[in-house]
């Protein structure tokens, strides 16, 4: 049991290989505190950094909900699926930057304010690097079932389940006009 386990973990642990040194690389290019990616849900993955006093669920949570309204938002102007995403706070001390990596991730980063902090469009252009990056890492890893997200055929599908355990196909066809 204890080498399923492991051999769990080194998979877990090599797959997120990759997805650790986009995250490094961005805290360096931004000379960030710290980065985080997480799902739409507020599960952080992986993360580069220090937070501190900071807790990450915490922050993750919160950015997902806001990332969450925002995307709704944007659907309802255009609906456009490959839209990005860039959610922006600037602080006394810190200033918080996230975009999304698709339509199920996002990007946190924290950056301390000082002489010399990073502009908008400086974070904004390593950020669009780092969410190209995640994003063709992830597309690489996931299955394609895993990527697909419930859409607008959701109620169809649902229904056609609900039906199927119901209803033979003849009863289908004897309803049908």
């Amino acid at each position: 049991m204890f080498l399923i386990e492991e051999l769990r973990f080194v998979s877990v642990r090599q797959r997120l290989e990759p997805v650790n040194t986009i995250l490094q690389q961005l805290c360096t290019d931004l000379n960030a505190r710290a980065a985080l990616l997480s799902d739409i849900y507020g599960r952080v993955y992986a993360k580069c950094g220090e937070l501190g006093d900071m807790p990450e669920e915490t922050l993750s949570a919160l950015m997902s909900g806001g990332f969450a309204t925002l995307m709704e938002a944007g659907r309802t102007i255009d609906d456009d699926a490959g839209a990005v995403y860039l959610a922006y706070r600037e602080g006394k001390h810190r200033n918080l930057y996230s975009i999304n990596v698709g339509a199920q991730y996002l990007v946190m980063v924290i950056i301390e304010r000082g002489a010399y902090t990073d502009r908008l469009g400086a974070v904004w252009f390593y950020a669009r690097q780092a969410a190209l990056d995640l994003s063709r890492v992830v597309d690489a890893q996931l299955p394609a079932e895993a990527k697909a997200l419930p859409g607008k055929s959701t109620a169809d599908d649902f229904n056609n389940a609900y039906d199927s355990l119901f209803y033979s196909d003849d009863d289908k066809q004897e309803n049908e006009p």
